[in-house]
């Protein structure tokens, strides 16, 4: 059973479609290539996939063969009436992909209450003959699938109901996250006004700074509690267009290391840095950077800080592997060559 993560409302919302949802849904993840039954995530949880499976993974929505609409219907009929409906025609079920980086939110499926059977055969988020969803397409970025019942109609507001389009009044959420996971890394759009207050000339197209307010990464719990990393606005844009390019794949990369690297720069010479445990930064940004280049094992773990300690340029070299840096290079000279 998931455990139950539910939001006080100011209004009544579809608690028993929410039990319902959280009893009944799973994602099921099935990555290309690899046979036997798929790996399953109940409501509120979370799967770590390697960044090829993240752009490549099946991914449907489904309930168990016994499970019955009935009950999640039953109960928003009440709230139906109360809200001057008929029948539930005024709820719809709502299918969303989302991912912090590049902050995509793409609709992927929208339908009636009735229709939550067609979970029962697996509601196929990622239909081959159909363009992959570009929250889907980031391999280096994990994304979230988010079904919500809403309300589908403005109503006229009374206490205690609720009468906003679009109020969520049931949901359930799966994470699936990415080996860097966990970092938090957000670029900052370098708009024409921060060129000017930071001083930046115009070809100048990424710039790093630490964190004002964060100056000492010890304290950091992700990448951009400890690095201001900003990209040309019109950059982020063009990246944000087609984020599965090649282009855009090796400038999503590039991005992303340039930031880890000037994180590395700041700790060369570092005189705490050789007095510091794995259990002193294990929960931290430092330990989150171990996780890029080593799995859960303690012993990897270890190997990967006294690696960073000892040899940051190596540890950087590792972290471009773990990003599959080379192969988007080749990637993009491919594009380049067939474009002559």
């Amino acid at each position: 059973m998931a455990l139950e993560n539910r939001d006080v409302r100011p209004f009544r919302d579809l608690s028993g479609v929410q039990d319902w949802l959280q009893e009944n849904v799973t994602l099921t993840v099935r990555p290309q290539g690899v046979n036997g039954d798929p790996l399953a995530i109940e409501p509120n949880g979370t799967l770590r996939l390697d960044p090829k499976s993240i752009v490549t993974s099946d991914l449907r929505l489904t309930i168990g063969d016994q499970v019955t609409v009935g009950p999640a219907l039953q109960s928003a009929t009440s709230l139906a009436r109360e809200l001057g409906g008929n029948d539930n025609s005024l709820f719809s079920v709502v299918v969303y992909a989302s991912t912090h980086y590049l902050r995509f939110t793409d609709e992927l499926r929208r339908m009636s209450l009735e229709d939550l059977e067609e979970l029962r055969g697996g509601l196929n988020l990622t239909p081959p003959e159909a363009p992959r969803p570009r929250g889907l397409r980031l391999p280096h970025n994990g994304f979230q699938i988010e079904l919500a019942v809403i309300l589908n109609t403005q109503l006229r507001q009374r206490p205690g109901l609720p009468f906003r389009l679009g109020t969520w009044l049931a949901r359930v959420k799966f994470r699936i996250a990415s080996p860097t996971e966990g970092l938090g890394f957000s670029p900052i759009p370098l708009t024409e006004e921060l060129r000017g207050e930071l001083k930046l000339d115009k070809q100048t197209a990424t710039f790093a700074r630490i964190n004002p307010s964060q100056p000492d990464i010890r304290d950091a719990t992700n990448l951009d509690d400890f690095v201001e990393y900003y990209v040309d606005e019109q950059l982020l844009n063009r990246m944000s267009a087609n984020p599965r390019h090649p282009q855009s794949a090796l400038a999503q990369t590039e991005v992303f290391l340039g930031a880890v690297n000037f994180l590395l720069m700041s700790l060369r010479g570092a005189d705490w840095l050789s007095d510091l445990t794995l259990a002193d930064v294990d929960e931290g940004l430092i330990g989150k950077l171990l996780r890029i280049v080593a799995s859960e094992s303690p012993g990897e773990l270890s190997r990967a800080f006294d690696l960073l300690k000892s040899d940051p340029s190596l540890f950087a070299a590792r972290v471009q592997d773990q990003c599959d840096y080379r192969r988007r290079l080749e990637d993009n000279l491919a594009e380049m060559d067939g474009a002559r």
